[in-house]
């Protein structure tokens, strides 16, 4: 190969880089920034604990009044008046874990409108599996409330492990906590 084959070679290579460069602009000049990179969505929180009433891992959708009620009350005293929910306007998403030694909490951490969804985003805190598991066993809960919208909902969890807890007999050795 000559010299003057390996230029002409290489400017076909720079032309197809600038095509492809040129057609990846047009694609993305094209996406609307809300699909691509959403519009946050306002939520509130209605309640949450470390000790909710239900045995099982669930993410519940709660579109009207008694099924919200239902929710609230079993984990909070009939005297507990809930907050005010206007279904017409709102919808409420209640996340449970279930009980287990090794779950500190979970939350509702960003929702976003991406094209015709909400993506809700979930953070799971857990203990990491090289820590001694607690005694107490915990069920964490949130319940949350955000506009309604005629749109799907996708639920995008995340897991983020804790440290260990450090312990609190006065037999323990401070240097132990360093290993």
């Amino acid at each position: 190969m000559n010299s003057r084959q390996h230029v002409r070679g290489s400017t076909w290579c720079n032309v197809l880089r600038l095509l492809g460069i040129a057609a990846a602009l047009t694609l993305l000049s094209s996406c609307d920034d809300e699909d691509f990179f959403g519009d946050p969505v306002f939520f509130t929180e209605i309640a949450s604990g470390s000790q909710g009433t239900v045995n099982r891992r669930s993410i519940e959708i709660i579109r009207n009044q008694s099924d919200y009620e239902q929710v609230y009350f079993s984990n909070h005293s009939a005297a507990d008046e809930p907050p005010e929910v206007d279904f017409d306007e709102e919808r409420v998403i209640a996340l449970f874990m279930g009980p287990g030694p090794d779950v500190n909490d979970i939350e509702v951490t960003d929702v976003t409108r991406r094209g015709d969804s909400l993506e809700v985003e979930i953070t799971v805190t857990s203990v990491r599996p090289d820590c001694p598991m607690p005694d107490q066993v915990s069920r964490p809960y949130q319940i949350v409330s955000l506009a309604h919208e005629d749109r799907i909902i996708l639920i995008r969890e995340n897991l983020e492990l804790a440290d260990c807890p450090t312990t609190t007999d006065d037999d323990t050795d401070p240097m132990d906590l360093l290993d």
